[in-house]
């Protein structure tokens, strides 16, 4: 990528001939600022707190340009990305959100264990055992057996213990 030069350093740029409907543009210092510390791994947002600038403005220069930051060092290829789970390489599909997890089984295990994670969970009382346990829906119960239990006295519901199988 090239940084422009110190000739041009603080001046501003104009040569865009909508340069009076859209306002001033970014000096040149700006771009070079945008450009090394995008470089370096910053995201447009702190670039565009240092500078002042609107955070989509740092967004369609670094796009226009094709700057992208840097991926930190994380074993994998430029092209995959690790499992959160169990660490398994995991190819990027073009085009798509990167994945996670390699599979629904580590996804279930990983949420399973991490649990207090969950943006939604509400640790909640069970009405009818007094267990508490968390929860991201509106439960009552900790269990189906704890609401058989409260709902029907333990009895099971619907069915003739005394009849015989014909």
């Amino acid at each position: 990528m090239r940084l422009y030069g110190a000739k041009e350093k603080n001046k501003r740029v104009r040569s865009n001939p909508a340069f009076f409907l859209e306002g001033v543009f970014m000096t040149v210092a700006e771009k070079n600022y945008i450009i090394r510390y995008r470089q370096m791994g910053k995201s447009c947002t702190e670039i565009a707190r240092a500078l002042g600038l609107s955070v989509n403005t740092v967004k369609s220069f670094c796009q226009r340009n094709g700057i992208a930051p840097i991926e930190q060092a994380t074993g994998a290829s430029p092209g995959e990305t690790l499992c959160l789970c169990c660490g398994e390489k995991i190819k990027f599909q073009p085009h798509r959100k990167p994945k996670r997890f390699c599979s629904d089984a580590c996804r279930l295990r990983w949420w399973h264990a991490h649990r207090e994670m969950e943006k939604s969970a509400v640790d909640r009382c069970c009405l009818s055992c007094g267990r508490a346990f968390r929860s991201s829906r509106e439960q009552k119960y900790c269990s189906h057996a704890c609401y058989i239990e409260a709902r029907f006295g333990g009895k099971t519901h619907g069915c003739n213990t005394d009849a015989k199988a014909v």
